[in-house]
């Protein structure tokens, strides 16, 4: 996983700065904060369970890598909308490893 990390170190700390800048707020509070608009704004999609957790355990730094693990993503999403929580899920995420969210988590309000 940190293989994973050192190739987007830059583009992470870049994409925190910048949401920092514009936003003003402290990191810990506009990373958690982005964390939870983004999950929130996943629960809105229709992902399966298992997608949700795939795509909160696997972060893709772009569009293209979603196809990976969301089949068809282009008939069941809206382009803009993904790439917005793709954003806010980078900038929600710390410089440690995120926490792995768990099976049996409640995700969704079901």
């Amino acid at each position: 996983f940190s293989n994973f990390l050192e190739g987007r170190q830059i583009t992470n700390e870049l994409r925190i700065n910048l949401a920092l800048s514009v936003n003003k707020t402290p990191a810990l509070h506009q990373r958690k904060d982005s964390f939870e608009v983004a999950v929130t704004e996943l629960r809105k999609l229709p992902l399966t369970k298992q997608e949700m957790l795939q795509l909160l355990n696997n972060v893709p730094s772009e569009l293209k890598e979603l196809k990976a693990y969301l089949p068809n993503w282009q008939d069941r999403f809206d382009e803009e909308q993904l790439d917005n929580i793709i954003q806010l899920l980078w900038v929600g995420m710390d410089e440690e490893e995120p926490e792995k969210i768990q099976e049996n988590d409640p995700i969704s309000s079901e």
